[in-house]
């Protein structure tokens, strides 16, 4: 076949007058061939033949890809085969194609095997107001090393606009958590949510949608829509998806340093509106401008915000500890073998006695499947005072200081249950650290302090002064009225 060069220079020599013999001669192509394009008249463009395929290396496993699928339906969508997977069995059997085979192959059956063809995505267009929300996985620096946490991403897929917030965790708890934090934030309520269906807020099942039971409440509370996308749809709400991405690269990248994580949420939310003044992929004006037609379609907060807890009774143990799910909170040993009220939130653990609905104990909320163990040290203190035998095996020796450690072993019975009261009094009112450098700084001018005595030094070291109070400078009065020789 001549290409299109060779064609024109044909017809260019035959127009100035050349004959078939001498073109031929000239071009070096058979008369035929110089015959056959003088003598064509349409040189339209012809779209290309289509492609029948052939036999395939994968042909002969294709049964066995079905069985492996098949089996799969049985098992947790999290440990299924994987293309991978699968192309490592293969191996194994003899098979020597490629990787891309069986991923279409591996791709295209899992469809067919829901009742799906194979097909492309929508280009959708999100009105005003409407919000997706999912979480991504970022690492950051804390005071417990470095840790994996995940982050909730609201977007506005009109505007572009997103803001964030970290979580230890992705329960429901976190879910509405994080919206109420970003809802505040922004002044009002999307009239629709749309939802990944593995968050914490709840799943579809087929045509059945399951939503926690937080979640359900939070829902009505803010009076919102809530769609929750099919099983392996990610496109049904790909401008979260990107925006997680985004966020990951742009946010927290290098890893970020974080200390109280309501803190760092509450200024994620302003380092989330900076990104108001980039500019739009597709509509005229930034994600900010844009994002005022977003707010115009917002429904207004409700007049009082929602609890983003979730309450439960448990028994305590005989060591006064409470359990969830594998993480232990200590009520305190007089609450041994009572059942207590355990506020979960987002961040935190909040332990109230059913008997006599006062706050008992507040802890950092623990999550993951490793078994952990907190202890307030305060209600063991609060019960060593009225059993100070037990004293130097308690766990609250660890939490003190060294030097008061030892100042309380060389205590009697008598005035070892008497320090740890009033220890325990002050702690409870401003903290063990506070309380244990207090009595520590007292047991060096010489231990006889009371209790009034180690309060104001643990306010005056919570104020960030530390030391005795000097007091004003009498000087003057001294040299005046007692003379230079008594000053």
């Amino acid at each position: 076949m001549l290409d299109m060069p060779q064609i024109d220079d044909i017809r260019r020599l035959w127009s100035e007058g050349y004959c078939i013999s001498e073109i031929a001669r000239r071009t070096g192509h058979d008369r035929k061939t110089v015959r056959k394009f003088l003598d064509e008249v349409d040189f339209s463009p012809e779209p290309p033949a289509g492609v029948v395929p052939g036999p395939s290396k994968l042909d002969p496993y294709k049964p066995t890809i079905d069985s492996i699928l098949e089996a799969d339906r049985h098992v947790w969508r999290k440990q299924r085969h994987t293309a991978r997977k699968i192309l490592a069995e293969l191996r194994r059997a003899g098979y020597d194609g490629g990787y891309t085979l069986v991923q279409k192959y591996v791709h295209d059956r899992k469809l067919e095997m829901r009742g799906r063809a194979p097909e492309g995505f929508l280009d959708l267009e999100w009105s005003p107001g409407t919000a997706q929300a999912d979480f991504g996985e970022a690492d950051f620096d804390t005071a417990d090393g470095r840790e994996r946490m995940l982050f909730l991403v609201v977007s506005f897929p009109h505007s572009s606009m997103s803001w964030f917030q970290v979580f230890r965790g992705c329960t429901s708890e976190c879910v509405c958590q994080g919206l109420a934090d970003v809802f505040r934030h922004i002044g009002g309520v999307p009239p629709v949510v749309v939802f990944d269906n593995a968050t914490g807020a709840g799943r579809r099942v087929l045509d059945e949608v399951r939503e926690a039971e937080l979640f359900r409440r939070f829902r009505l509370h803010y009076g919102f829509e809530a769609r929750f996308c099919n099983p392996d749809a990610g496109h049904e709400k790909g401008h979260v998806e990107r925006k997680v991405a985004f966020v990951r690269s742009n946010v927290f990248v290098p890893v970020p340093r974080v200390g109280d994580l309501r803190e760092y949420n509450e200024s994620l939310l302003g380092v989330a509106d900076g990104f108001g003044e980039r500019g739009h992929w597709r509509r005229d004006g930034t994600w900010g401008e844009l994002f005022e037609s977003d707010r115009a379609a917002l429904r207004p907060l409700p007049s009082r915000p929602f609890s983003c807890v979730t309450w439960l009774v448990r028994p305590c143990d005989k060591w006064g500890e409470v359990t969830v799910g594998t993480h232990s909170y200590g009520a305190g040993p007089e609450l041994a073998g009572a059942d207590v009220a355990v506020g979960l939130g987002a961040h935190e653990v909040t332990i109230v006695s059913q008997g006599t609905g006062e706050l008992v104990a507040r802890y950092r909320r623990r999550f993951g499947g490793g078994v952990t163990v907190d202890v307030d040290p305060v209600a063991e203190l609060r019960l060593l005072g009225r059993r100070p035998g037990a004293w130097r095996e308690s766990r609250v020796r660890s939490a003190l200081p060294a030097g008061v450690v030892e100042y309380l072993d060389g205590l009697d019975r008598a005035s070892l249950s008497r320090s740890v009261t009033m220890l325990s009094e002050v702690a409870g009112e401003e903290g063990i650290e506070a309380a244990g450098e207090s009595m520590l700084e007292l047991v060096r001018r010489g231990g006889d302090f009371s209790r009034s005595d180690l309060r104001v030094l643990s306010l005056r070291l919570l104020s960030g002064v530390s030391g005795p109070d000097p007091g004003p400078d009498l000087s003057e009065y001294d040299r005046a009225f007692l003379g230079k020789e008594a000053v």
